[in-house]
């Protein structure tokens, strides 16, 4: 903003504002994503991030006591 004053260009002003929008978005999906997780669903997220840690980096499935420890790890 103090660029588009000194310079007396507006085109400053309109990469700063959408910067602060994204920031902005990413704080409030941020903050929801942890009060939803902080809530009582913390064993549907890990379930979540065990199933796509699972089919992303390996080649075969978890099993029980696999999945229980990453769920332990993840608390």
């Amino acid at each position: 903003m103090i660029a588009a004053h000194v310079k007396k260009n507006a085109r400053y002003i309109l990469p700063r504002i959408a910067q602060l929008y994204g920031f902005l978005a990413l704080s409030l999906s941020a903050i929801i994503f942890l009060a939803i997780y902080f809530s009582g669903a913390s064993e549907r997220v890990n379930g979540w991030f065990a199933w796509i840690y699972e089919s992303i980096y390996l080649d075969e499935p978890m099993s029980r006591e696999d999945r229980r420890e990453f769920s332990s790890t993840m608390k």
